[in-house]
């Protein structure tokens, strides 16, 4: 899930700021959006199984008062399954609700209601959102309708009379906190002045014709107008002419009108007297609406501007709330129908009449938004309009079903004219759920659809495991799918998959292959086996399955589009860019701008694509606008050998006429400015082909060459990854990558060489920013410097807003992520890495900036420069990670366990950077083989990390060494190569992992070879009777003996390196042996387990102490090894274990990087879960607990990082992690493959439940769909409940006791078992 966070004490001001960058976390590509034809049923179905899909996604808990989050008893659902809006808010519940009910999930429904209720318990008011950011104002009031469609459903009378308790109290405060002359209410706000200041500052990014020079008083007055315009919904309109305060509005007073006939009708049902009190309230407001809001020339209803006694002029959607509440005279009435052509277009209902504006408002034409589309088709409904309210139903079912289908997701708004997401927007576009998915069911059930049926859909469809790819170069790309039912024991019994190079060919059999029905329930990696598939092409592909109980269902069509095949030379394009005079190697030189302006040709464009190298870094525009929304492209391989293409669709982006291709190069890990023994591969240079295939089929293409334009006199000075980014935003070049730029200064862009990398495409996600948070607090730590707490340790950079600045004027931004007792920064901790992002004033009032190519970990920033105070609003921390889905959500009763699984989440999140890197602040920031090991595994269930680690296993064979061996770091920046065993180790643990966890062999039959070589260089080179004697880091960051050591001088602590390294290499030789079957060559695996068989006799012959039943000198490690490894002679089993259990009781974690990869599993596997436990959940050092206990919000690179050497600690960290994650999942939660099987085709459920634990709840995303498993154990009553994805089964033991089981075999389905213990 990815979630924004709103710290408890930020102002809103800031929480709109997110609302401005949500386009860079919610764009979902750039295909064409346009919808030319209305949805078809068969379009509208698909949307309805979407939204039935969809909607549980959006569910959240919170439990605690965290980052801004109020907590409330019941799950909740928030608007955005993804990205930004990840609280609850208002008004959106109520058309949330309406999907809920439409999809009979009476239960989060209620869930909704209760929380809203608790929250106006809690506060007197319902808050805008369940944030503490949004406390200073409310929403339109909408829980009396929401108590109203959840009771009709549960009829819940003491449910009922509670909710009504509450509802008179929001009703009280409605009529005392917003109450106006007129004797109608108005909204307001109960913000100080300085939020209302700082509201003012960011109303005029929003709005850009305010200005900000204007008296203090004035922008407290006006501010707190727009912030109370906030709480009306519709932030902004024109409808109150920016002096919300000053208006009553119609759909305020309106929904209060439900309110008190409402309570007249729960009075009645609940039996208590005085409802007449609340029908002479309802009475006495629609007299007042009549009397001020109804204009006597048309008969139609205005927002009534009270403070100039008179009515608006804006005639706007809000007047459909009163045709819902009834409020209305049957004349009035028509007068609104009669008006409809006023608000009705092709698509739907708009959100004002149109008219010539000052300014551009999100709540005006052409915007469509579900909230006014529903109160439509109600009203007109509720007062006989039914053809009306049909007619206006089905246009909303027709675009929003039609933009489903062309972006794949539903939006907060749409182009009500056009049918599609051109919209005007105050903030970028997000994906929406919520109310959209609400009032599109809604409409639709109207219309009579059916009920969605989700007893069987096939969905989730991928090409080699990536949606919509562009740039696939398989022969016979694999195709997945997966099967969703609601009927237990489903099985695919067949399949039939059709492809074709235009989408309409597909119900025809397709014209690039026809399967035929295939009798397998194979849903996975399916091979293409059609005909040959041409470059630079796109196709589409659907698939039809029949389940074992006969029942046929059919996908949606998917495409893929192939790439450039052939390599370098099959791009006719040339390598431009290089050295430039006054460049100097191993130095950040300036970025590199580079363009081309070109002629597309008269036809109608099919689709175009953009295949590009830029190394380092680059970005992307075309006719002045960005490429996507990924960051710091390139992805980092090792370039000599390996380079990574992206191609991006840029069909919509292309106008008639000229164009403007333009690039933004800079250094990156190409040419990383002189740190340590950092490798340097030259300076930054482009290869380019920008493909246009046309509806006739013809094809242009454009390429970098020697005819484009380039200059390095542009604002980005200087970028390193590590030191960080210098701007100059005197030289800012607008319009340097739209038509006719005056390029005459630019120099023709230099040709120069390839660095030497074969091309392969890029499959893995790209960089992206995907999450923003806020600072928790500034302060002043010395005259006119300025510490930021982000409140948590994150990866990615500042968002910076900055005033007032004189032309040449440098703002310092450095980083840290601790600080020293003073409370300046602590940087010794980033050795020579420097930090430090440097802004160069243009001197033109507000800039805003944040750097484009570099990063870095930090939790607090220093900003030195400014004259003036800043305000911590005026920055936001933008976190950047691999765009992968999150799979695994964990949690329990334990506070400490969620803390660390928290803290090892953001950990992980901020080592994804397109390879798994040990840290992302020091100057190393490395992809080191040891840390992954078994980190690999625990990762896969919280993130879909498959592509990643399949890319990462191409990084490592890229490096290997012609005798054999692998280094320590792979992409090899570092050349490091202690050329040992443990370290190199992932190269195969991570091949297993993908095969294990996502069911791919592909990794282990491509690598077989490549470790094989490893295997016989280690052999040959390295092993003395059997034994290896090679190591280098031993256990690696073991707890010390001491509090201010790193590392362990004690011998007695101190694990045999032939030891660990004997030990792996027999692990690895077993592990070759299956690698070898998979890969079909029998005669290797017999040979492998042969050798191990003998490394086992040898290494118990040289480190088993028969008589103590320990190995070596019995530390924790020692013995920890061949115990999970299976090397244990038999009969001491629990003799070796019982050596591990007395160390660890009396020292906790005794064991350091190799170590850890087994402890949790070692110890309950051989019966002691609740030591396990014990380790998983003390604060005491050492242990995981203990960073989180002293501050960490990520994981240390040392289990004493606060009293050792700081300087050695790096505070994010994951290599420590070791096999936590893994024991949660397939341990507490009881979630792991059957034996010998992957991919969980076959699951087995077996949860462990230790004492001092009292629930547990996980689910995992296999490549099968959800696993879950949630238990709980009260007063000796166990209560499981779990789920066994489609098209799968699961060995299932049931718990009849803490430790023992009865074991049965469920298929698909959801179940619930209860046991007394």
């Amino acid at each position: 899930m990815l979630r924004f966070v709103f710290p408890g004490h930020v102002s809103h001001a800031k929480f709109f700021l997110v609302l401005l960058l949500s386009v860079l976390c919610s764009m979902q590509g750039n295909f064409s959006y346009a919808k030319d034809n209305p949805g078809s049923r068969s379009e509208v179905e698909a949307t309805r199984k979407f939204i039935s899909r969809q909607m549980p996604l959006s569910v959240r808990s919170s439990n605690a008062d965290t980052l801004g989050c109020i907590p409330m008893p019941k799950p909740y659902s928030v608007p955005c399954v993804k990205g930004i809006f990840q609280d609850m808010f208002y008004w959106d519940t109520y058309f949330t609700n309406l999907g809920l009910l439409s999809l009979g999930d009476v239960e989060q429904a209620r869930n909704n209601v209760d929380d809203i209720l608790y929250l106006i318990d809690r506060f007197g008011y319902m808050p805008n959102a369940s944030n503490h950011a949004l406390l200073n104002r409310s929403q339109p009031p909408y829980a009396s309708m929401m108590v109203d469609e959840v009771f009709k459903v549960t009829g819940d009378l003491q449910w009922l009379r509670h909710a009504v308790e509450i509802l008179e109290r929001e009703y009280d405060f409605w009529m005392t906190e917003r109450m106006s002359p007129s004797g109608l209410n108005r909204h307001g706000n109960s913000a100080t002045e300085q939020e209302l200041r700082e509201f003012y500052s960011y109303m005029t990014t929003r709005i850009p014709s305010l200005s900000w020079d204007i008296p203090d008083e004035e922008r407290i007055m006006r501010g707190s107008h727009f912030l109370s315009e906030a709480e009306s919904g519709w932030d902004f309109s024109p409808r109150f002419d920016s002096r919300c305060e000053d208006f009553n509005p119609i759909d305020l007073n309106a929904n209060l009108y439900i309110y008190e006939k409402n309570f007249v009708k729960f009075y009645d049902l609940l039996g208590i007297t005085g409802g007449d009190i609340w029908e002479k309230a309802a009475s006495r407001r629609k007299k007042l609406m009549e009397k001020f809001c109804r204009n006597r020339t048309d008969g139609l209803y205005y927002d009534y501007d009270w403070k100039n006694r008179r009515q608006g002029t804006v005639f706007s959607s809000a007047v459909f709330n009163l045709l819902w509440a009834g409020v209305l005279s049957d004349n009035d009435a028509e007068a609104v129908r009669r008006a409809l052509p006023r608000l009705e277009a092709e698509y739907g209902i708009v959100a004002c009449e149109p008219a010539v504006r000052t300014a551009v408002y999100q709540w005006d034409s052409p915007n469509a938004w579900a909230s006014f589309n529903n109160l439509a088709v109600q009203g007109l409904d509720a007062y006989g309009y039914k053809e009306d309210a049909r007619r206006v139903a089905q246009k909303y079912a027709d675009a929003i079903s039609g933009i489903y289908m062309s972006t794949g997701n539903l939006w907060e708004k749409y182009n009500g004219v056009k049918g599609n997401i051109e919209v005007t927007n105050e903030y970028g576009l997000p994906p929406f759920m919520g109310w959209t998915a609400g009032a599109f069911m809604y409409a639709t059930d109207y219309l009579g659809y059916p009920q969605v049926n989700t007893a069987l859909e096939v969905t989730d469809l991928t090409t080699e495991m990536s949606h919509a790819p562009l740039c696939v170069e398989s022969v016979h790309p694999r195709l997945s799918w997966k099967l969703k039912s609601d009927a237990q024991s489903v099985m695919q019994k067949s399949y039939r998959v059709t492809v074709a190079s235009d989408p309409s060919l597909l119900a025809a059999g397709g014209d690039m292959w026809d399967s035929g029905t295939v009798q397998s329930d194979s849903s996975v990696y399916v091979p293409y086996r059609g005909k040959m598939l041409e470059p630079m092409t796109r196709y589409w592909w659907q698939v039809e399955i029949e389940d074992n109980r006969g029942r046929i269902a059919k996908s949606c069509p998917v495409m893929f589009q192939t790439g450039i095949t052939g390599g370098e030379n099959a791009w006719g394009a040339e390598w431009i860019g290089g050295e430039l005079p006054g460049d100097r190697p191993k130095e950040a030189v300036p970025a590199r701008y580079l363009r081309k302006q070109f002629v597309r040709e008269g036809k109608n464009v099919e689709y175009a694509t953009l295949y590009i190298v830029g190394l380092g870094l680059y970005e992307a525009f075309l006719n002045g606008k960005r490429i996507g929304d990924a960051v710091l492209q390139q992805m980092p391989t090792e370039y000599t050998k390996l380079i990574r293409y992206n191609a991006h669709d840029v069909t919509d982006m292309l106008k008639s006429g000229c164009n403007t291709v333009g690039i933004t190069l800079s250094n990156g890990r190409f040419a990383p400015e002189g740190m340590k023994t950092m490798k340097w591969f030259g300076f930054p240079k482009l290869f380019c082909r920008l493909e246009i295939v046309y509806d006739d089929g013809s094809r242009q293409s454009v390429v970098s060459d020697g005819t484009w334009k380039l200059t390095d006199n542009g604002p980005v000075r200087a970028a390193s990854e590590y030191n960080g980014e210098v701007y100059d935003a005197r030289l800012e070049m607008d319009g340097w990558a739209c038509n006719g730029y005056d390029d005459s200064s630019w120099i023709p862009a230099p040709l120069t060489g390839c660095p030497g990398g074969r091309f392969e495409p890029q499959m893995n996600p790209s960089i992206k920013i995907m999450d923003v948070i806020m600072p928790r607090s500034l302060r002043e730590t010395r005259p006119g410097v300025y510490v930021l707490d982000m409140g948590q340790n994150m990866v990615g950079w500042l968002q910076s807003k900055f005033r007032w600045g004189k032309p040449g004027q440098e703002v310092k931004i450095r980083f840290s992520e601790t600080l020293n007792p003073d409370g300046s920064l602590y940087v010794d901790n980033l050795r020579s890495a420097k930090c430090c992002d440097t802004y160069i004033f243009k001197g033109l009032g507000e800039e805003t900036w944040e750097p484009s190519f570099t990063y870095r970990g930090f939790r607090y920033a220093e900003i030195s420069g400014l004259d003036y105070v800043p305000s911590d609003n005026e920055f936001l921390g933008m976190v950047i990670h691999d765009e992968m889905d999150v799979t695994g959500t964990f949690t329990t009763s334990d506070r400490v366990i969620n803390q660390v699984y928290r803290n090892a989440f953001w950990g992980i999140r901020g080592n994804y950077r397109g390879m798994p890197t040990d840290c992302p602040q020091r100057d190393e920031r490395l992809p080191w083989l040891g840390d992954r090991t078994t980190g690999a595994y625990g990762e896969s269930f919280l993130f879909g990390n498959h592509l990643l680690y399949a890319k990462w296993l191409d990084d490592i064979e890229s490096v290997q060494k012609r005798s054999g061996g692998i280094p320590a770091i792979a992409p090899n920046y570092w050349d490091v190569f202690p050329d040992d065993v443990t370290w190199p180790a992932a190269y195969f643990t991570t091949a297993d992992m993908l095969y294990r966890q996502y069911g791919d062999s592909w990794p282990i039959i491509k690598h077989y070879p490549s470790m094989k070589r490893w295997y016989e260089h280690i052999s040959h080179d390295y092993m003395e009777d059997w034994i290896v004697t090679r190591d280098e880091f031993g256990d690696w960051c073991m707890p010390p003996e001491s509090l201010e050591m790193i590392h362990s001088q004690d011998p007695s602590r101190i694990t045999d390196g032939a030891l660990l390294a004997t030990s792996h290499f027999y692990f690895l030789a077993g592990l070759l042996a299956d690698f070898a079957e998979i890969a079909g060559h029998e005669e290797d695996a017999a040979r492998f387990r042969h050798d191990a068989a003998m490394i086992k006799d040898a290494f118990n012959r040289k480190f088993f102490d028969y008589g103590k039943g320990c190995y070596a000198n019995n530390t924790v490690t020692s013995n920890l090894l061949p115990l999970r490894f299976g090397m244990v002679p038999e009969g001491y089993i629990d003799k070796v274990a019982g050596h591990v259990v007395e160390r660890t009781e009396k020292e906790h974690i005794s064991v350091g990087l190799v170590g850890i990869q087994h402890l949790m599993r070692g110890l309950t596997e051989n019966g002691r879960a609740d030591l396990a436990l014990s380790l998983a959940s003390r604060t005491d050092y050492p242990s995981w607990g203990y960073m989180a206990e002293n501050g960490a919000t990520t994981i240390w690179e040392l289990w004493n990082g606060n009293t050792a050497d700081p300087a050695m600690n790096s505070g994010n960290h994951v290599m420590l992690i070791g096999d936590l994650l893994i024991w949660e999942y397939s341990f507490l939660a009881g979630i792991s493959n059957a034996e010998g099987s992957a991919g969980y085709r076959h699951i087995v459920l077996r949860p462990y439940i230790p004492e001092g634990l009292e629930s547990v709840s996980a689910s995992y995303e296999s490549v099968y769909g959800t696993i879950k498993s949630a238990w709980t154990c009260n007063d000796g009553t166990f209560t499981w409940k779990f789920t066994v994805p489609a098209n799968t089964v699961a060995e299932v033991y049931v718990p009849t006791s803490r430790t023992t089981y009865r074991k049965q075999t469920f298929g698909s389905g959801d179940y619930e078992i209860s046991n007394k213990f």
